[in-house]
């Protein structure tokens, strides 16, 4: 595994900010309902979807585990944590509107939730 080269690249490709390095990742991720402790690598924040495929041929290049979280409420609401250590978590929150403009062609991003569609149905209604 090559992190550091790996934070480099994902850093150029998102922009710092979006970036989190192991002890900012282990202090926003970290906490678990079940007790559990895991160490991770790091944190991915993208905005957009296009912004995912890179994402993961940066990550099987230096060969760093990924493990995506949608809303980071994983495994029963309780943790955004990886089963095991050493995982770079890439966080879909950010990628959470809904495309499209007609019911029947409605494509949701990772992060949608089912009350988002609500009023996307209601306002496009005929």
């Amino acid at each position: 595994m090559e992190l550091p080269r790996a934070l480099l690249d994902w850093s150029a490709l998102l922009g710092q900010s979006r970036v989190l390095d192991a002890g900012a990742a282990q202090a926003d991720y970290g906490r678990c309902t079940t007790g559990i402790r895991r160490r991770l690598a790091g944190a991915l924040r993208p905005c957009e979807r296009s912004q995912i495929p890179p994402i993961v041929e940066i990550a099987a290049r230096f060969k760093v585990p990924l493990y995506p979280i949608s809303t980071g409420h994983n495994w029963g609401y309780g943790t955004a944590l990886p089963p095991t250590d050493d995982c770079v978590i890439l966080d879909l929150s950010g990628l959470d509107r809904i495309l499209g403009d007609r019911r029947a062609a409605l494509s949701a991003m990772p992060s949608s939730a089912a009350m988002g569609l609500r009023p996307r149905l209601t306002t496009s209604a005929p």
